[in-house]
């Protein structure tokens, strides 16, 4: 909400309080049936939830309707909350986003790691091999030598 539309918003605030102070129409003598004769959408069921555009509605039908100041403010009262209520349910969802997020991040990290442990054991594996594989050349031509030497000696 920019500075604009904030005074805009106030400015209708104030002349809703003065056009409520100046009224003629008292609203607790005529039936509230008779009040009702524009209804208000609730704030938060509405697609455009654009909140000078549901003020202005608001106003109309406070007008058409000859609420009384205390009326207005009730009906007013209650929106804000529902308002306020449908703000504090998107800050939680984005927390309980971000939680998840990070959750997911913590868990990725969890198991790159575990596979990057399995990976070095793996390498340590494979060179461990190739030291027994040499090892065993070895001892299979010195066997060789061994039994050569052995045989040329008999001979």
């Amino acid at each position: 909400m920019n500075l604009a539309q904030l005074m805009l918003l106030l400015d209708k605030f104030t002349k809703t309080f003065e056009d409520a102070t100046t009224r003629k129409i008292n609203a607790d003598i005529i039936g509230k049936k008779k009040l009702n004769l524009i209804t208000i959408s609730k704030f938060n069921r509405r697609k455009n939830k654009d909140f000078i555009e549901w003020f202005e509605s608001f106003e109309q039908a406070a007008e058409t309707n000859n609420w009384s100041k205390k009326r207005r403010i009730t009906i007013a009262m209650g929106e804000n909350d529902n308002f306020y209520a449908a703000k504090f349910k998107r800050l939680l969802c984005r927390v309980e986003f971000s939680r998840k997020l990070l959750s997911a991040h913590v868990e990725a990290d969890d198991y790159y790691r575990q596979q990057a442990a399995v990976h070095q054991a793996s390498v340590k594996i494979k060179d461990d091999m190739k030291n027994l594989i040499e090892k065993i050349n070895k001892l299979t031509i010195n066997y060789a030598n061994m039994t050569n030497s052995i045989t040329q000696l008999t001979k």
